[in-house]
């Protein structure tokens, strides 16, 4: 793992979830009205302005309308071997109080940030995608990044091959 390999870990990442017929409900509700969902999501050339998924922990400015936000960041972590590197994924989803409880999916109980990150996690969890083995859930928590904003930080981890030596 070369830590310029972290930008290309979270594009992988962001681009599983951003594929996802439900994450895509959660966050822009009815796409057929949505010229390009991409941009909606990711914002305009992808800089995240308007949008809603970032690259990073965005905390929004109080001026902003009300959204549900997902984002995503990837530390590696030193372990003690020379050809291991840990990646430790943090997924923030969260939205505006007053969206909370507005939301509802056929079969599913509990908030818009509940089942979004059900969603999340039905996709990351296991996932062998990532790295040496399945991406492994180490835990959760609740996550407050300003008012009127609540959430849920999501916490996987999953091994990959340290860069060689020179």
């Amino acid at each position: 793992m070369n830590l310029e390999e972290i930008g290309s870990f979270k594009n992988k990442v962001i681009s599983k979830l951003i594929n996802d017929d439900n994450i895509l409900d959660v966050l822009l509700g009815d796409v057929d009205d949505i010229e390009d969902p991409e941009t909606a999501l990711l914002g305009k050339d992808r800089s995240g302005k308007g949008g809603c998924v970032f690259k990073y922990e965005f905390v929004p400015d109080t001026q902003e309308n009300s959204k549900t936000f997902l984002c995503v960041e990837v530390v590696p972590e030193e372990t003690n071997g020379d050809t291991i590197t840990d990646m430790t994924i943090y997924v923030f989803a969260y939205c505006s109080k007053d969206l909370m409880q507005t939301y509802r999916r056929k079969g599913q109980a509990g908030t818009r940030i509940d089942i979004l990150v059900s969603d999340v996690d039905k996709i990351l969890n296991g996932n062998a995608e990532f790295g040496i083995g399945p991406l492994e859930w180490v835990g959760s928590s609740i996550y407050k990044p300003a008012q009127p904003y609540y959430g849920r930080m999501l916490v996987y981890r999953v091994g990959t091959f340290r860069r060689a030596r020179r």
